[in-house]
Parts: C-alpha cells; structure tokens; sequence
C-alpha cells in the first residue's frame, strides 16, 4: 500500500487522524503529520559487549568483540530518520552502554538529532555508582534491568533513589527471575515453523522494538546482530534492515518494511517470544555460543507458541491485529 492510500480519510475523521494517527498494519506504529510514530521506541546500541554474561540475552552480547557507537555517526543516522520518523522515547541500550566511553556525547548526539521526544537508559546497574552525575543528568529516564543475582539491598535502593530524585532523573527497576531463549544458531529449515515464529512475534508486530544502527533500521535488535554472531552466515549485514535516506521514497519503503508479513532472514535463527523459558543464569562467556547451538525445534515451547497463536487469531478477528 502506497502512503497516498494509507493517508485517505474522510472529513469526519480528521480531527481523530490529527491525533491518534492512521494505523500502520502489522505493526504497533502509526503515520501521523508525516512521520511514523512507533508504539513507544526505538533503540541505540550504544555498545556490543556487556559486563555480564546473561545465557538468554537477546543481544547477544556475551559473544560480541568490544564495540562503541560513533556518536557522529549515531547522529548521522538519526537526524536523516527524524524526516520521517519521531518516537515518544529513544533507548540506549547495549550490551552495557555504561562501558561507552563517551555516553554524555552519544546522548548529546541523540537529543540534538530530534529523533525521540524523550531518552532513556536501560542498564544493569552494576556500573551506576561510578558513573559522574553529568553523565546521568543527560537521561530523562533510567531503567534498571535486576536479575536475582544483582539485586541490591534496600540502603542501596534508597541511596540511587535519592540521587537520581537529586539529577531530576526519573528510575524505573525491573525485576526478572525468568528468561525466553532467543537464538538457536543451528536454525530450522521449516518455513512454516519460521512463519509461525514471525507471526507471533510482539517484538516485530505489536512492541515496535525498533533498533537503529550503522546506517540502517532494523524491526528488533536480533535482525542486525544475528549476521554478526554467526559465523559462516550467509546473511550480510543491512540484509535485514533498511538503510536510512532522506530521499522522497524512503518513507512509503519504510512503512512497506514495517507491514511485512514476510518473515526475515534472521527469523530462520531466532525464537521470538516462544522460545523455552529459563530461570535468569550467566554462563562462561566461553561456553556462550555452544549452549545456543540448539535447533529450533528443539528450544520451542510450542504450548506458548499455541497460545500467541490464538491470541493472533482473537485479535484478527476483532479487528485489532496484534494489539
């Protein structure tokens, strides 16, 4: 569908177009005033590589070489997006971010692009305590992602509070017990499995997890790095995604990538959000690889898979795809 056709409505309708937007289908986002609009955010790699070991992270970044964002190219990239796309929050996230060594100026880079009207921090918190309060101070929000083995006692709680009540920063603390596996690198050859996986998939459909990087928009952060931590793989980097440009025809190719319901190439390798569950665990950062060396049939939960899938079929049939 051509943009012109997904901007038709009619007169009674364009105060509520004004405000909410039309929807763009198969997605969370929206068009509105020109740009599309995400469900919440979109996100920044700030680094590869993370101070911890998670077994089910979705980054992969116990496996990924030492890596930074270029703030300059960071802003290269967002300034030419905020053409045609604005969302409520834009995410630094890893990896670590607070490993980047210059954060304040990855910040700065994705204030001054107008890309988001808000920006947040996600990290494990392990770090916070040695990083400057200049440095905090450039966040409107920061969340804080506590796994059973960083959870931090009350004194300490209340000390961060009062800091970042201090900074004028808001702090949101999530607590995760349990993880869905994400990636089985051997992979399956069963295309229906994969557009099983696809379908289901609130990362892609619903959560709008968009992740920027390199030059290119990505529907979720495993899109860009499953080409990087399979090795041997055919899938070249960008494959997944779409390179940014200021181009009059990028918008309608954008909004063309986000109603896809072809599944992408990265999907063949990842389990979406019906992976089976594990109790949160780090792993040797050796053995990381190996214990993903899994088929997909194998590290499915197929009842969760049964239950987005009737959930899917609820939703289409109420007229609220994925939402």
């Amino acid at each position: 569908m051509m943009l012109q056709n997904i901007c038709k409505i009619s007169p009674g309708l364009l105060l509520s177009h004004y405000r909410k937007g039309s929807p763009i289908e198969n997605s969370g986002s929206r068009y509105r005033l020109g740009k599309i609009e995400p469900s919440y955010s979109c996100e920044i790699n700030a680094v590869g590589h993370c101070n911890m070991t998670c077994l089910a992270c979705n980054h992969a970044s116990p496996v990924c070489e030492p890596s930074w964002a270029d703030p300059s190219e960071v802003y290269r990239d967002l300034y030419a997006l905020s053409r045609s796309y604005r969302a409520e929050y834009v995410k630094i996230v890893g990896g670590e971010p607070l490993l980047h060594p210059d954060l304040a100026a990855l910040a700065k880079a994705v204030r001054r692009s107008r890309t988001g009207r808000r920006l947040m921090l996600l990290t494990n918190g392990l770090l916070l305590e040695k990083v400057a309060d200049k440095i905090l101070k450039s966040f409107d929000l920061i969340e804080i992602s506590v796994y059973p083995n960083t959870q931090m006692n009350v004194d300490a709680v209340s000390l961060l509070r009062a800091r970042m009540k201090a900074l004028k920063v808001e702090i949101n603390m999530k607590y995760y017990e349990n993880f869905r596996m994400t990636f089985a690198l051997p992979g399956t050859s069963d295309e229906s499995l994969v557009q099983r996986i696809y379908d289901t998939c609130k990362m892609a459909h619903r959560w709008d997890c968009h992740s920027i990087g390199h030059g290119f928009v990505y529907k979720c952060s495993q899109a860009g790095s499953i080409a990087q931590m399979l090795h041997g793989c055919t899938i070249k980097p960008g494959a997944d995604g779409i390179q940014i440009s200021r181009g009059t025809g990028f918008l309608d190719t954008l909004i063309g990538y986000f109603r896809s319901a072809t599944p992408l190439k990265a999907c063949r390798y990842c389990l979406g959000l019906v992976g089976k569950s594990r109790p949160h665990q780090t792993v040797p950062r050796e053995e990381w690889l190996s214990l993903h060396t899994v088929t997909t049939e194998d590290l499915i939960d197929y009842e969760k898979l049964h239950r987005a899938e009737n959930e899917r079929a609820f939703d289409e049939v109420s007229g609220r795809l994925m939402s």
